[in-house]
């Protein structure tokens, strides 16, 4: 029997994810103190240019999804996967790396920082390949990276960039649904896209529906259970669960962009370490829906939801803008919310209509 989320699972990828939120964050500061953010400031892309890097994103984020979509329909080896992931984790570890030795080893100049940074991010993607079970370490150190290097562009084009995802991310999942078909089979292929908790364990009848009894009870039978503990649990009345839950690179990674960009743009830590704990915030709403409903969801639209509310209230808070301004936030937050839940409501009921 598979039960979709348990307490020990949840706080597994609650601690990944706020490693990701915080440490990036961290990693921000380091690397660009207060200090120096006016001249980083000057280099961020604003105005129009700002609107086409938000256009070529969306684009590029659609392409490799169509592409993505292709190949595992028509190609039913590994190789063009590895490669895949191979780019999706070298690239962004590249660029963590090299902002760390800069920071440690000042000394070094740009070419050996490079090339040390490029033999770290060629290792990581040969330990994971060697070892699957680095496949949540690999997938924390690019996201990490991914959210850092577009976060490096501020708060305004990073919260432009999330709610735009956040409307592709609702259509990819309930209108063309194809990125259910993409995360089953990154899973199915223990590709670092998402990380996940999985496990199995006894847990007690009284704890099951009727019908999760019945479930188990008709695909096992204690009798042909080979371990002796396992068949004495299951006569007492326990049964064999498996708990997992998974979340994609882009849950972490998106959220850390915003999370930077506060940092970058407001020279501070109030607001961005807010807008952290509304993405925590943001992703344990996401599992209670995921808890409530047992369906597919998309992450992205509750995250950016709980952060535009939480962001809202410290911008009030530190006096950078009027109430009226963390009013229309908190409609946000709730036209977000309520459409996801109508969302899954309507879906429900389909699915119980259904032959």
């Amino acid at each position: 029997m598979e039960r979709r989320i348990e307490k020990r699972q949840l706080a597994n990828i609650v601690a990944l994810f706020l490693i990701v939120q915080f440490g990036g964050l961290l990693i921000a500061a380091f690397s660009f103190p207060p200090s120096q953010l006016v001249l980083l400031r000057s280099y961020q892309t604003l105005g129009s240019g700002g609107g086409a890097y938000v256009l070529y994103l969306v684009l590029f984020i659609i392409a490799a999804a169509a592409a993505m979509m292709v190949v595992f329909r028509l190609y039913k080896g590994m190789l063009l996967f590895r490669a895949f992931e191979a780019y999706a984790i070298g690239l962004p570890s590249l660029f963590l790396f090299l902002l760390l030795i800069s920071d440690f080893f000042p000394e070094l100049n740009q070419l050996s920082a490079l090339a040390v940074s490029a033999l770290l991010a060629a290792f990581l993607v040969i330990a994971k390949n060697r070892k699957p079970g680095l496949r949540n370490t690999a997938t924390v150190i690019s996201s990490i990276g991914i959210g850092v290097i577009i976060g490096l562009q501020g708060f305004y084009l990073a919260y432009l960039i999330m709610a735009v995802i956040a409307l592709y991310d609702y259509i990819a999942v309930f209108v063309t649904k194809h990125m259910q078909v993409m995360a089953k089979a990154m899973a199915e292929r223990n590709l670092a896209f998402l990380i996940g908790s999985s496990d199995t364990e006894m847990v007690p009848g009284s704890s099951l529906t009727a019908k999760e009894r019945a479930a188990i009870a008709k695909n096992i039978k204690p009798a042909a259970v080979r371990n002796p503990e396992v068949r004495a649990m299951m006569k007492k009345g326990a049964y064999p669960t498996v708990s997992q839950v998974a979340l994609g690179a882009g849950d972490l990674a998106l959220p850390l962009m915003l999370v930077v960009g506060a940092y970058i743009s407001f020279a501070g830590f109030f607001i961005p370490v807010m807008a952290a704990v509304g993405a925590a915030f943001g992703l344990l709403l996401t599992m209670r829906l995921l808890q409530r409903y047992m369906a597919p969801l998309p992450a992205i639209p509750p995250l950016f939801a709980s952060m535009s509310l939480f962001i809202g209230a410290a911008l009030i808070l530190s006096g950078l803008v009027a109430a009226i301004t963390g009013l229309e936030f908190a409609a946000l937050f709730a036209f977000i919310m309520l459409a996801l839940i109508l969302t899954l409501k309507r879906n429900a009921v389909k699915a119980r209509q259904a032959p």
